[in-house]
């Protein structure tokens, strides 16, 4: 399982003390040698484009996101992250221990999306893709048709589906695993 270093302050603080003894987990002190990952949010002043010469100066937060695919105790970007004076509100960290997937640089965390105009860090321990499933899967799995499910959901006898967006839902695999659980053992009363 991977392992994760995260940061939430109210005031921009240093990391480095605790970044240089996350590190040697990588390899070091652990076994997670397949890379690792930092991002975290720095203030930065940025001045207005069509104001240049004006004295007002625009507040904003700069993402910055180192990842390796090296063990992050021998890795010559967390030696550069190590001695970059980090003064951030969020950060997180991610080392790797691969139990799926190549190690490559591509599979090393933290990711970062952008949603609603807006830079999305995050990071996570396990296979997120076997986690939810969608109808055909529940359908193979329950051997009901999908009148019978809805119907179940509605009396509420079978695992209600998490909606992801518009027409976009899933189960979780684990829920839909439990109730095919009850129904082995209520037969076999």
């Amino acid at each position: 399982m991977c392992q994760l270093l995260g940061m939430n302050c109210n005031t921009p603080t240093d990391i480095g003390f605790s970044f240089a003894g996350f590190r040697k987990r990588g390899g070091m002190t652990d076994s997670h040698e397949d890379g690792f990952g930092i991002a975290f949010f720095e203030r930065s002043e940025c001045s207005n484009n069509d104001k240049a010469n004006d004295e007002t100066a625009n507040d904003s937060t700069g993402l910055r996101l180192f990842h390796d695919n090296r063990p992050s105790h021998l890795s010559p970007v967390a030696d550069l992250v190590n001695n970059y004076p980090i003064k951030a509100m969020n950060v997180i960290a991610h080392i790797r221990k691969a139990t799926q997937g190549q190690n490559c640089l591509a599979n090393t965390h933290p990711f970062v999306r952008e949603v609603w105009g807006e830079q999305w860090v995050f990071a996570h321990n396990g296979q997120m893709n076997s986690e939810f499933i969608k109808l055909p899967q529940v359908l193979y799995l329950t051997g009901l048709g999908r009148t019978s499910i809805y119907k179940q959901i509605n009396n509420n006898t079978f695992p209600q589906p998490i909606s992801f967006g518009a027409k976009r839902i899933a189960w979780r695999r684990v829920d839909v695993q439990n109730w095919i659980e009850s129904k082995i053992q209520a037969r076999g009363q």
